[in-house]
């Protein structure tokens, strides 16, 4: 394991280096599309990538295909649906669709019961199929429910809070930055029906370092954090000062220097190996306050609701689903 991933750190900071000898631990890492667009032009792996990428592309069609008939009905019904992560990454940022891979697609909806329930009736009306999650906001975590397209493609992760819960984290901290993405967030028409977009700042910051870094991963990295990085400041004009800057307004100044140890393009800095990664991870939660084995504990002695007991009910009810191994 320790090999592959020093391959993949190698190939993604210096993609000219990548040879024959790395392609199994590039497309265990679904990460030949993404590899094969930063290749010169003359490099002998972009003609045997080729495959990868298509698929990588095809695949997001039909993603693309059955989400936008979906969140075209929301939106004919008024209900406000903000994309991100890596479905929108990938259709925005990326400069083709057979980059960026991504297993679930990620949306937020507001937080509001009525708008969630409607949500979640419109679909099924739709030929989706719902875990049961939204009928009871008393199970909700950072998510509401899992949604799961009639051709059991796609499964959309259906958010609150633009972070989870599971690092200390409170669910008033998660509602004031999900406030504040909402606010910043960009209108855009897609194609005949308008969806909410992140600010590219949010995108960086919130939605790459914090969600990585605040979620669920314990101080792991996973190699699009890198490529996310880059294609953000590279489209957008991101300079590192900049996300510093929008770190500190958030509250996570500690977790982005410590992340930017660990994941940082503009100096060609990429640490895979989570025994390496999660101290240095960890001790910018804590100097930002967050205290994630205190937050577990905690969790784990309530019998009542929470993170348990909503984590329990989704895995007796999801399926469908869960996109090729893919990160988001």
């Amino acid at each position: 394991m320790t090999s592959q991933l020093s391959i993949l750190e190698r190939v993604l900071v210096q993609p000219e280096t990548a040879g024959p000898q790395d392609l199994l631990a590039i497309r265990a890492a679904n990460l030949g599309g993404a590899l094969r667009s930063r290749l010169p032009h003359h490099h002998p792996l972009r003609a045997a990538l080729h495959a990868d990428a298509l698929n990588m592309g095809l695949r997001h069609a039909q993603v693309r295909a059955e989400l936008r008939a979906l969140l075209r009905v929301w939106a004919g019904e008024g209900i406000d649906a903000l994309l991100f992560k890596g479905f929108s990454l990938a259709e925005f940022d990326y400069a083709s669709t057979g980059e960026r891979i991504y297993g679930d697609v990620d949306v937020l909806l507001p937080e509001q019961p009525s708008v969630v329930w409607r949500a979640a009736h419109l679909a099924m009306a739709h030929g989706w199929r719902s875990d049961g999650q939204h009928a009871d906001p008393s199970i909700w975590t950072h998510e509401t429910m899992h949604l799961f397209s009639p051709s059991g493609h796609v499964r959309l992760d259906v958010h609150r809070c633009v972070v989870s819960l599971r690092s200390g984290v409170t669910l008033q901290q998660a509602r004031a930055l999900t406030t504040g993405l909402w606010r910043r967030a960009q209108r855009l028409d897609w194609d005949g029906f308008p969806v909410r977009l992140p600010h590219p700042l949010d995108d960086a910051v919130l939605n790459v370092v914090l969600a990585r870094s605040w979620g669920g991963d314990s101080g792991g990295l996973k190699p699009a954090d890198y490529l996310d990085l880059q294609v953000l400041c590279g489209r957008h004009g991101l300079s590192m000062a900049d996300l510093a800057g929008h770190a500190a307004k958030l509250g996570a100044a500690q977790t982005w220097a410590a992340f930017r140890q660990v994941c940082d393009p503009s100096a060609g800095r990429l640490i895979l190996d989570p025994t390496r990664t999660r101290p240095i991870i960890l001790a910018g939660l804590r100097g930002d306050g967050l205290h994630p084995r205190l937050a577990r504990w905690r969790a784990a002695g309530r019998s009542g609701a929470g993170v348990a007991p909503a984590a329990h009910f989704i895995a007796r009810h999801a399926g469908g689903a869960r996109g090729h191994g893919a990160g988001r």
